[in-house]
């Protein structure tokens, strides 16, 4: 199982994690000089790390990516 693991920084300077809990990354490149293509229905939970631990904060936030394009070949994307 793989994961994304999202780290921000609120406007307050707390920092908070998020983990992908469900979605997909299809790819429709891959070499030495680029990766890309889409992430589709990403949940993210916000989550506590602990060592190997992954712990969905109670009442904590979540959120929906319905679909992102990704490409490391468009700096203007990031």
């Amino acid at each position: 199982m793989h994961f994304v693991i999202i780290e921000a920084q609120m406007p307050s300077g707390a920092q908070k994690t998020y983990v992908s809990a469900s979605g997909t990354l299809v790819l429709s490149e891959l070499s030495d000089e680029a990766m890309v293509g889409r992430i589709e229905n990403v949940e993210l939970v916000e989550t506590v790390i602990s060592g190997s631990q992954f712990t969905p904060v109670s009442g904590g936030c979540s959120t929906l990516i319905p679909t992102l394009e990704v490409s490391s070949r468009d700096s203007a994307l990031y």
